[in-house]
């Protein structure tokens, strides 16, 4: 999960936010005031629980957040991106701007699910070890 309160321009309560796209339906995401007497999401970040609202009807002080929730296997590996950029990167993305000081950024979200790979035993070290085992078997033995 990410979270990112990012002041724009002079005054930080003049933000305003836009949802674009679709997002995917693991991801979760959530668009809120940060303080606490007025937004809820500083709560619901350590919780892992985004209402996937924008909560930003006018300017406000505005806080993104973004995170996936999935089920994976024992065998599979998750890589979960966050990117914030100025510029708008196409699909899925939060988008927070500052219209009177014509300042914005962009927050997006990749996750990519791939089978784990269980490195194999390296060759060399078992031909080391059947190596050593021949020659104790080899050596003379004392009496």
């Amino acid at each position: 999960m990410a979270y990112f309160d990012v002041d724009l321009g002079a005054l930080n309560d003049d933000d305003q936010a836009d949802v674009l796209g679709v997002p995917d339906a693991q991801q979760d995401w959530e668009v809120d005031d940060p303080r606490p007497t007025i937004g809820d999401i500083r709560g619901h970040v350590p919780a892992h629980v985004l209402d996937r609202m924008n909560a930003v009807a006018e300017p406000a002080n505005v806080a993104l957040a973004m995170g996936w929730t999935f089920a994976l296997g024992a065998d599979r590996l998750a890589t979960a991106t966050f990117r914030v950029s100025p510029f708008d990167q196409g699909g899925f993305a939060l988008n927070q701007f500052d219209a009177e000081e014509d300042l914005e950024v962009y927050l997006d979200s990749h996750l990519q699910i791939t089978p784990r790979q269980v490195p194999e035993p390296a060759i060399g070290w078992l031909g080391l070890a059947a190596l050593l085992s021949a020659a104790r078997r080899l050596r003379p033995r004392r009496r």
